[in-house]
């Protein structure tokens, strides 16, 4: 018994601590998505510590320490990508004002995707970088060295015109081309794995040249790895 209440008083007091610090960045401008991570990691620590603590007899116990290592683990994570979108959208601001670069939170904020307008990357019809591409996927690949504790998904898209084998091809390359250089830029293979979508996943409609080109683009998306 006296075991079990040393373990019950340690996660309260890691519980405790978790929270005094998310609330002292309650107040703190761009921290909202560690607070978000927090919330999300005690919930999911909370009900894996009940699992566990019910193997041992004591679920209660196991839920509160599983809250606990939950909620710093998601607020670790929270601001790991804060600190990733701040230096991301600080070495790209020109290109997020003249609309070729887009970078935002998905996936409840615990991804971090980064949107490239493949016409600004790419030559028409082909999967050869061009112009600011180089550039803008430098910044990229050098933030993506500075925190490593990260997967990194590549995805290509196409519009609707032409043929959708083609297209579908087309995006594969295209993903290739982007890994293989943020790889040629010191970013792990071993970290990124490239796929082409085609046609298939717009996010405007096909029916005009403005939507045709958002759909024609690249995405990254980034996410934490638990270390």
């Amino acid at each position: 018994m006296a075991l079990n209440n040393s373990v019950r008083n340690r996660g309260l007091a890691l519980l405790v601590a978790g929270t005094l610090g998310l609330a002292g960045c309650a107040t703190t401008p761009g921290y909202e998505r560690t607070q978000q991570g927090a919330v999300i990691g005690t919930l999911g620590g909370a009900a894996a510590g009940a699992v566990i603590g019910n193997q041992s007899g004591n679920p209660r116990t196991g839920a509160v320490i599983g809250a606990a290592v939950g909620g710093l683990l998601g607020a670790g994570i929270g601001r790991y990508l804060d600190n990733q979108q701040r230096e991301l959208e600080q070495r790209l601001a020109a290109e997020r004002a003249a609309n070729e670069v887009n970078i935002q939170r998905v996936n409840n904020g615990q991804a971090l995707n980064v949107t490239m307008n493949s016409q600004a990357f790419f030559r028409f019809g082909t999967a050869e970088i061009v112009g600011d591409g180089h550039r803008i996927l430098d910044n990229v690949a050098d933030v993506l060295n500075r925190y490593p504790e990260s997967r990194v998904t590549i995805t290509g898209h196409t519009d609707s015109v032409g043929d959708a084998a083609f297209n579908q091809r087309l995006s594969q390359q295209r993903a290739q081309a982007v890994m293989s250089y943020l790889a040629s830029r010191g970013v792990a293979s071993s970290r990124m794995v490239a796929q082409g979508m085609g046609e298939s996943n717009p996010i405007a409609s096909n029916g005009t040249e403005a939507g045709r080109q958002l759909n024609r683009r690249v995405e990254i998306l980034i996410t934490p790895t638990a270390s």
